[in-house]
């Protein structure tokens, strides 16, 4: 099947779910993963960071710094635009995880939660995230413990000239979160 195939299909599978449905289908699940990574990392209001696949825009709603929310599903991102419309600091964009909107050395942190199982190139997203960040910059990587082993993920992550410097293996949550530099 083509990229492009992959790739539509994706945006109408979340198209078809939409906002309202997604977050009481994977909202707390969500925000147990958001809660377990954000402890990971420090934010501060001034930093400029991504979040990559953003959904209806929970883990925007976290966030207190600049925030890029990228995701190809417009239903998901007519919610996250309702949700954060009172933020300043916030733009919403359709786009291509694997080959994001965004200057190189910019981003001053990356988050990518769930996304890699879904796209026709997972390797891609991680580089582009990489190409994107300032030297030093956390990822945080999260993927379904039934799409991805632990040592695929790692794996994964590793060939994209990233390293993995923590894992994060509870019981609260139903993926592997990964912080990357």
């Amino acid at each position: 099947m083509g990229e492009r195939l992959v790739k539509a299909r994706i945006r109408e599978r979340y198209d078809d779910l939409g906002g309202r449905l997604y977050d009481l289908r994977y909202g707390e699940e969500q925000r147990v993963k958001y809660r377990e990574a954000l402890s990971l990392v420090r934010l501060d209001p001034w930093m400029v960071a991504l979040d990559n696949g953003c959904g209806t825009g929970l883990l925007v709603e976290e966030l207190d710094a600049y925030v890029v929310g990228l995701d190809l599903s417009q239903a998901l991102l007519r919610e996250a635009r309702a949700r954060t419309a009172s933020r300043e600091r916030v733009h919403l964009a359709i786009g291509d995880s694997e080959s994001l909107p965004i200057r190189s050395g910019v981003l001053d942190a990356t988050f990518s939660f769930t996304v890699l199982p879904n796209l026709p190139h997972p390797e891609r997203t991680l580089m582009e995230s990489r190409r994107a960040s300032s030297p030093g910059a956390p990822h945080i990587v999260s993927t379904h413990r039934k799409t991805m082993t632990l040592e695929e993920i790692t794996a994964l992550i590793e060939r994209s000239c990233l390293k993995v410097t923590r894992v994060i293996d509870t019981e609260k949550s139903n993926d592997w979160i990964v912080l990357a530099e």
